[in-house]
């Protein structure tokens, strides 16, 4: 299931390739003809305004709608109690995008003339799907996006929580942006509408559009669950979750998620209980490290390594499941299993300080002390160190490796060179990616926190961060450091 993406109707996963449009829903209604106690009355400034605002129908030219605009304004200023004109202001300012101004004229012209009300809907439907679409191309521009932001806020300013669409892209546009808290707020109000009376409302309208409208609540749901748990709320993600699987009970993904975040609220043996039941399943690579994780931090080693090592069956080079596996044998105790797996973590990203020390102390600890001091003295003799280094696939196929590189005896000023191999859903390769780090300021070994650096300038920095990308369609699980330092 695709579960992330732009609507219009449009689906998008990842760099958002953005197709389709939003069209109204077929509502509409007369301006109820003359009411002798309203203040609607026609003028040569309405007529004139009607006509500007008539030829923007096929031609949406701005000097249009601005002329409209100068005739209805003539018309508030001659005679202000007059509905007409702020109502014709307000078509003027939509078709210009300043719904600031078209939102309280549009409030004025009702309160002046009640039967004004169905059209003022319409026009704000329409107002809504003009902003909505014009966000589409702003938002597949990198560079615009902010501008496709503000105009899906528009959309919601003049038409506030009666279409889902416009919530949904900005929650994956915050997303995208890294904006959770954002993002968690558009979901949410996307849900709201999703799940309160306006699909029911529409179904008389236009049935597909609100049966649209309901399809999309599962990936919403699920969606800003994971934006929970990446922001630790691990009940309101487990509260989340469990509404998603009351629609789709056998998705193992939000199974195992619920089980991790029951597991962070404090509720272990409840999230073991899950995870021992799909344990059982045949699952993909993201489905068992996602097990192994949340029954690690359940305290069950002994299943956690079974995760594990079912990850490693199938992605020999995984990098992230050789550390899992390894951290788990080392709690376990199981220092004799540990050390191989060790060693091929090693193999996988050679130079982290940290993977060296826990080698030496499984080593050590399953009887062999002179290969433990052998390998203190290659973590000692370390030229530097890379750390913190992290996976993040993208929804729709490639992914990003982030870290950092702390220099302990390098020259500054040379480069590194990382090479990262991506590994897909099979274990196998599919891309690399490299950059080329700048060596930092020397760190003091005892202070390679990147705060601290060698020599004397306190401003300098001994740690530097990297990033390396990859575009493909491919889904990634995994990956490994190939790497190669400055010569000399």
């Amino acid at each position: 299931m695709n579960r992330s993406g732009f609507l219009c109707a449009l689906v998008v996963a990842g760099v958002p390739v953005l197709s389709g449009c939003a069209s109204g829903g077929g509502s509409g209604g007369g301006s109820g003809g003359e009411d002798p106690v309203a203040a609607y009355r026609e003028s040569e400034f309405t007529r004139s305004a009607e006509l500007a605002l008539t030829k923007t129908i096929n031609n949406p030219d701005p000097a249009l709608y601005q002329e409209a605009l100068d005739w209805a304004l003539r018309e508030i200023a001659s005679d202000p109690g007059n509905s007409v004109g702020y109502y014709q202001a307000a078509r003027a300012h939509i078709g210009l995008f300043d719904y600031v101004a078209a939102d309280t004229l549009l409030e004025v012209a009702t309160a002046l003339y009640p039967p004004y009300a169905p059209d003022v809907e319409t026009q704000r439907e329409a107002g809504w799907i003009n902003s909505f679409n014009a966000s589409i191309g702003l938002l597949e521009d990198e560079e615009r996006v902010e501008e496709g932001i503000d105009r899906l806020r528009s959309a919601e300013m003049i038409y506030p929580r009666m279409r889902p669409e416009a919530l949904i892209n900005l929650g994956v546009s915050y997303e995208q942006l890294g904006r959770t808290e954002e993002a968690i707020e558009a979901f949410g109000a996307a849900l709201e509408v999703i799940r309160g009376p306006r699909p029911q409302e529409m179904m008389a309208r236009d049935s597909s559009l609100a049966a649209g409208w309901l399809e999309k609540e599962a990936s919403v749901a699920f969606n800003r669950a994971m934006l929970y748990t990446n922001s630790e709320r691990n009940q309101e993600a487990a509260d989340e979750y469990g509404r998603y699987l009351a629609g789709n009970p056998g998705d193992i993904t939000a199974l195992s998620n619920l089980a991790g975040s029951i597991a962070a609220a404090g509720m272990p043996d409840s999230a073991q209980a899950i995870y021992e039941n799909l344990m059982g399943e045949n699952l993909g690579i993201l489905d068992y490290s996602n097990i192994g994780v949340g029954l690690y931090l359940a305290g069950n080693y002994e299943r956690a390594a079974e995760a594990f090592q079912l990850v490693l069956d199938a992605s020999q080079q995984n990098r992230d499941a050789l550390l899992n596996l390894t951290t788990t044998l080392y709690q376990a105790e199981r220092w004799h299993e540990c050390v191989p797996v060790a060693r091929r973590l090693i193999e996988a990203d050679p130079y982290a300080a940290d993977h060296l020390l826990i080698l030496a102390r499984c080593v050590a600890f399953a009887g062999d002390e002179q290969e433990a001091a052998a390998v203190i003295e290659n973590y000692q003799a370390m030229a530097f160190n890379m750390s913190e280094a992290s996976l993040t696939p993208n929804v729709g196929g490639g992914g990003t490796v982030t870290g950092n590189l702390t220099n302990y005896t390098l020259e500054p000023g040379g480069t590194v060179t990382i090479l990262v191999n991506f590994l897909g859903d099979d274990g196998e390769s599919v891309g690399t990616g490299s950059v080329r780090v700048e060596v930092p300021a020397q760190a003091s070994r005892d202070e390679a926190t990147g705060e601290s650096c060698e020599p004397v300038d306190p401003e300098a920095r001994c740690t530097t961060a990297f990033r390396v990308d990859l575009d493909s369609n491919a889904n990634v699980t995994g990956f490994y450091f190939q790497v190669v330092p400055p010569r000399g």
